[in-house]
């Protein structure tokens, strides 16, 4: 804590988990979270994702 300002450290965010219970207010904070690392739109219908190009170096 430095002159009122608050580090934030985001390696330590975690996603809200679901326990089978309370499913409607997961999904609006699950949302909320995605939406703040800006993956929301990963989720949602028609997103398309780039293939990666191919590498020989890659064993498989």
């Amino acid at each position: 804590f430095i002159f009122g300002l608050v580090k934030m450290d985001f390696s330590k965010v975690v996603p809200p988990i679901f326990d089978g219970e309370g499913y409607d207010l997961w999904t609006v904070r699950m949302k909320a979270f995605l939406d703040a690392l800006d993956l929301w739109e990963v989720v949602e219908d028609d997103y398309n994702v780039s293939s990666l190009p191919e590498d020989s170096t890659v064993s498989r």
